[in-house]
């Protein structure tokens, strides 16, 4: 079998729509920020156990810059838009965007221009809470 023939059997998902889940991080209160990060884990958990590709700025973004400092410096980011490009270039390649709306989600300005840029793609948005059943987002992405 040639390599690439290898490398395909071993990605399932390959195909498969790519989700983009977008959910409110930022708040003054450090415990309602990892409250927040720990709903937002979840979540996109339950979703790739389902069957979904999907991808959360909260847990893939912010965990690197939590663990890795140097990504979020003034020296990496001068502009400070570098992480805003980052998932937006996910937001762009995704087929579908979920909001998560955890309490304070409506005043997210972060979770605003997700569905803004989403919607000027002509992109589908799909609004959820956290406890949301794949199944019923599996059949609003059937359409």
């Amino acid at each position: 079998m040639a390599e690439r023939e290898q490398i395909l059997n071993l990605l399932p998902c390959w195909g498969e729509p790519l989700l983009y889940i977008a959910s409110p991080l930022s708040h003054p209160d450090p415990a309602v920020m990892a409250w927040r990060r720990e709903q937002a884990r979840n979540f996109t958990g339950r979703l790739i156990r389902a069957g979904f590709r999907a991808f959360c700025p909260v847990v893939y973004t912010a965990e690197m810059q939590e663990c890795c400092p140097d990504l979020r410096s003034a020296e990496f980011d001068p502009e400070g838009i570098f992480w805003y490009r980052f998932d937006l270039d996910f937001l762009r390649r995704a087929n579908g965007l979920v909001l998560l709306r955890l309490p304070g989600w409506e005043d997210s300005a972060g979770m605003e221009l997700e569905r803004r840029w989403a919607e000027a793609w002509g992109m589908p948005v799909y609004e959820g809470d956290s406890d949301l059943d794949p199944d019923t987002l599996r059949a609003w992405r059937r359409g």
